[in-house]
This record gives C-alpha cells, sequence and structure tokens, in this order.
C-alpha cells in the first residue's frame, strides 16, 4: 500500500500513474513510476477496465471481468497485479514526490537522500541488450524547401546524397544479426525524402522481408514521405509489404502552403494532397498517420486536423 495509505487498485481505477494500451494486437501496461513495462493479457486489460467502471470496487471488479473470462483466470490476474504491486513495479510511491522535503534539508544543512521506495528494493528491469529499430537515412536530399524542416531541407547541411545498396544491406545485416530468434522489429525510411532513394528502398524492402522470414524473425517497415512522389507504383509496392505510411500535410491549404514549398517557392498542396489521399483510400483506414507541423502561424490546429 502507497504511503498516503490508498490501496494500489484505487488509484489504478483512476489510471494514476498507470497506462495500459494496445500495440500491433498485443497490450502493454506501463508504470510511470518504476518504469516498468509488462505485457499483459486480455483477462488483466478486462480486469483493470472493470476497476475503472466499478470505481475501484475490487469485488465488483473481479465480478465484471468474471462475466467474461474463468474465475480462476480473474483470480491469476489480480495476483500477478498484487505482485507487481509488492515488488515495487506498480503504483508504489512516486519516486519525486519527495524532491520537495529532499531540496529543504539539503537547504537546511541536512545531507540529501535518494529516492528510493521505502522498503523496496530498486527494481532490476532487464535490458534487451539489443537494438530493436533502425531509422535510415537513405536520402540526404528533397524535392521540397519546407522553411521550418530541422534537416536543412533535407541535407543535414551538406550536399544532397544517397545510400547506397552496400550501406544500407550492412544495416539490415546489422539490426538482424544481433537480434535474437523471435524478435521483433523496426526500420524507418527517412529522409530528406526518401521517395527520392525509391530503387534502394524496393530492394531493402524484399531484402530484409526475405532475411527476417529465414532467420525466424518479424521485420516490419515505416516510411515518412511529403508525398509528392507517391504515385500508384511505388504505392502498389508499400501496401504490398505494409509498410507503415507517415504522411506530412499541416492542414488548410493556406496553413500548408506557408511553409511546405517547393524550391520555387510555390506552394504543394495541391500537389501533395491527391496522392495522399490516393494512400489514404489504399490503406482503408489503416497502416498510416497524417502528421501536421504546429507552427505560430498557425494556432488554431484543431482547425486543420477537422
Amino acid at each position: 500500500m502507497p504511503a498516503n495509505g490508498q490501496p494500489w487498485w484505487e488509484r489504478a481505477a483512476r489510471r494514476e500513474d498507470l497506462h495500459w494500451f494496445c500495440y500491433n494486437g498485443r497490450a502493454f501496461l506501463l508504470d510511470t513510476n518504476s518504469g516498468a513495462v509488462c505485457e499483459i493479457d486480455d483477462v488483466t486489460v478486462a480486469l483493470l477496465e472493470a476497476l475503472v467502471t466499478c470505481g475501484g470496487d475490487p469485488a465488483a471488479a473481479r465480478a465484471a471481468a468474471a462475466s467474461a473470462f474463468r474465475e480462476a483466470e480473474v483470480n491469476e490476474a489480480w495476483e500477478e497485479l498484487a505482485a507487481l504491486h509488492r515488488a515495487g513495479l506498480l503504483l508504489g510511491p512516486d519516486p519525486l514526490a519527495r524532491v520537495g522535503t529532499e531540496s529543504a534539508g539539503a537547504a537546511a544543512g541536512r545531507p540529501a537522500r535518494a529516492f528510493a521506495v521505502p522498503g523496496v528494493a530498486p527494481p532490476a528491469l532487464p535490458h534487451p541488450g539489443w537494438v530493436k529499430a533502425l531509422c535510415l537515412n537513405v536520402a540526404h536530399a528533397c524535392n521540397l524547401r519546407c522553411r521550418y524542416c530541422f534537416a536543412g531541407q533535407g541535407r543535414f547541411g551538406a550536399g544532397p546524397e544517397l545510400m547506397s545498396w552496400t550501406v544500407g544491406r550492412a544495416a539490415v545485416d546489422f539490426l538482424l544479426a544481433q537480434a535474437p530468434p523471435g524478435a521483433e522489429l523496426e526500420i524507418d525510411f527517412f529522409g530528406g525524402e526518401p521517395l527520392l532513394n525509391f530503387s534502394l528502398v524496393r530492394a531493402l524492402l524484399h531484402y530484409g522481408a526475405t532475411q527476417s522470414r529465414a532467420q525466424g524473425k518479424v521485420l516490419r517497415f515505416t516510411l515518412t514521405t511529403n508525398g509528392l512522389l507517391l504515385d500508384e507504383e511505388k504505392l502498389d509496392l508499400l501496401n504490398r509489404y505494409q509498410v507503415q505510411l507517415i504522411l506530412s500535410l499541416d492542414g488548410r491549404p493556406a496553413v500548408h502552403d506557408r511553409y511546405r514549398v517547393f524550391p520555387d517557392g510555390r506552394g504543394s498542396y495541391a500537389a501533395v494532397l491527391p496522392r495522399v489521399q490516393a494512400a489514404v483510400a489504399a490503406r482503408q483506414g489503416e497502416n498510416y498517420f497524417i502528421r501536421g507541423t504546429f507552427t505560430r502561424a498557425n494556432l488554431n490546429f484543431s482547425e486543420d486536423v477537422a
């Protein structure tokens, strides 16, 4: 039980310092105080949701979860959550809650103490010891000149350059070789504008998919693009390899064209929008994001989202 006397299930009901979410069909539980991340099953998700619905009443929550799962499964999930709490990995005291008192003590001449959880040894969280994702800057070049670009219009302060097959293949080989069997890995194609180097993207998609299957590993891909070169041929290939798309569109035409311009200063909205719409239609609402850049020129960003 935390120092404030509230049991962990009441804090879980308020989702206080505790977050659960789904990603790629798997559920995870994040405890912000300890930094622990646990993969959880459907029973545990149902139990946590029931705690929220029942206002933190443990008996009611367990009964609600038992309506969809076996009582033994619900009891097992409850005990696992309780064990995580006892180990200091779930809803323990906030390690920063004593910052004010520790600072005041130091100011008064008393020695500052480490922000440890009383009675609980610091958790030894496992470290994977291997790289799970790589971002490949396949193109230090861009066909736009966005005025807010952090990458110096895609060139990162140097001349335009495209990644070679030798470097790209070595990156894929490294990512796969150092990961254990069954690992889930990711490569993000980035730039500049990665579609300026589409021949390499296409080759690495085929090579990565082939090699990962042969090694019993899962390799997923993402690609961030301004959309200008996203024609039917490229979109078909990206769809075939289930590449997650991150599509840049700042919002209304006037907002988008203020900063996202061609080298000659023309706005790019009219050229980008149809390609973004085609990509969204081809994805049927899945496996893509629309990203926009928020600036002081569009403080009513919600209108651009709408």
